[in-house]
């Protein structure tokens, strides 16, 4: 089984988490910590399907850890992703109502994990933890589309930059979802299940590279428009001073 490009993706992800380590560095914005946050869950859920089909890391997961380690850790994601774009787009303050959407989809991707966590010691059969996670996956789409909805309408380059980002994310997990449900065994251990979920996530991390430089270049003319704004009233207080003079 070929898992070169699998492994490829993990250390594409990896640069990609050590680049992001050093913007937060460099400029302490908490968008940077749930966006690494993000990437890890993607990275880490990845190298152990991988793992389960191939053994390539020689070691051997606990039953219950690796059912915690699979359908939640790829919600854990969303969630993340979520949190990073409430950050990224500032919206408690720039826009109130898609915030609170956000909130209540954080609060269904939060239940899904604790139900799934109480479940795994039931050990429920492998087709029916599927197709209990295809339907929960449905319930937790509906409640984001009006958010995005909202976003769009918007017209706000960031908003859109964020938006396609996370529907390539999303779109890619569903295509390895519905492709394991027509494979054998329901795509048990099939890591050709993973390169939707790959390919989403490489083409998000291409367009929020891009929203990152964007964002800096506005957050930059921001502080430029302040200076002047600044530099203005101090000369308008100078002439003041003078006239009086």
């Amino acid at each position: 089984m070929n898992i070169t490009l699998h492994i490829l993706f993990i250390g594409i992800a990896f640069f990609q988490m050590l680049f992001m380590s050093i913007q937060w560095a460099v400029f302490k914005r908490r968008e940077y910590v749930f966006y690494i946050a993000y990437i890890f869950c993607v990275s880490l859920y990845t190298l152990l399907r991988v793992h389960a089909a191939t053994g390539v890391l020689n070691v051997s997961l606990h039953f219950w850890i690796s059912e915690l380690l699979d359908q939640p850790l790829a919600i854990l994601s969303y969630w993340m992703y979520i949190c990073f774009s409430r950050s990224f787009l500032n919206l408690k303050k720039t826009q109130p109502v898609v915030y609170r959407y956000s909130r209540l989809v954080e609060i269904v991707f939060i239940v899904f994990i604790i139900v799934k966590c109480i479940t795994i010691p039931f050990d429920l059969a492998h087709k029916t933890t599927v197709y209990i996670y295809l339907f929960s996956s449905l319930l937790m789409v509906l409640p984001a589309v009006p958010m995005i909805v909202l976003m769009l309408k918007q017209k706000n380059i960031l908003n859109n930059f964020l938006v396609i980002g996370s529907l390539c994310y999303v779109a890619g997990g569903v295509t390895g979802m519905l492709m394991g449900v027509f494979l054998p065994n329901m795509g048990r251990n099939n890591i050709n299940v993973l390169y939707g979920i790959e390919i989403g996530v490489l083409m998000e991390l291409l367009l929020l590279n891009t929203g990152f430089m964007l964002k800096n270049k506005l957050l930059q003319q921001q502080v430029i428009k302040g200076q002047q704004k600044i530099m203005q009233q101090m000369l308008g207080n100078k002439d003041f001073f003078k006239g009086n003079d």
